[in-house]
């Protein structure tokens, strides 16, 4: 009877210790989730605002070639 309840005992521990990492599991899956999502939000406001500047970079090397042609006509 005592050996069945030290193994009773053992067996929690072990089902505790189960849980806990289950939930560790859970924790890092629902974390990970939350970081793909802002990293592809972050990615994503990068990328257009990359984009931007070189269109305005682009508009104002062709003002600036239009200043310079209509200096030097």
């Amino acid at each position: 009877l005592r050996n069945a309840a030290l193994n009773s005992v053992s067996y929690k521990k072990e089902l505790e210790q189960v849980k806990e990492q289950n939930i560790d599991i859970t924790h890092f899956e629902s974390d990970l989730t939350q970081f793909k999502n802002a990293f592809g939000k972050n990615y994503e406001s990068a990328s257009n605002n990359f984009k931007k500047a070189i269109e305005e970079i682009d508009k104002s090397i062709a003002r600036m070639e239009a200043v310079k042609r209509a200096l030097t006509t």
